[in-house]
């Protein structure tokens, strides 16, 4: 699982800027184009992991074999 990256005070844009916490977080969909599917079912196939590792929450990566 990812960490969520804090940004540090010394990392501000300007020296009297209140300091905000910040942090990223990442979802990612992975899915492998196989020898006998064309590029728009590897999109679909991706863009599904992807709503798949959000559904499962922050900082997630979804592998969606094929079907």
């Amino acid at each position: 699982m990812m960490q969520n990256k804090q940004i540090e005070p010394d990392q501000q844009n300007s020296p009297g800027q209140r300091y905000i916490k910040k942090y990223l977080t990442i979802s990612l969909g992975v899915a492998q184009l196989t020898g006998e599917e064309d590029v728009n079912s590897l999109i679909s196939r991706v863009d599904e992991a992807l709503y798949g590792a959000k559904d499962k929450g922050r900082n997630c990566v979804n592998f969606l074999k094929k079907k």
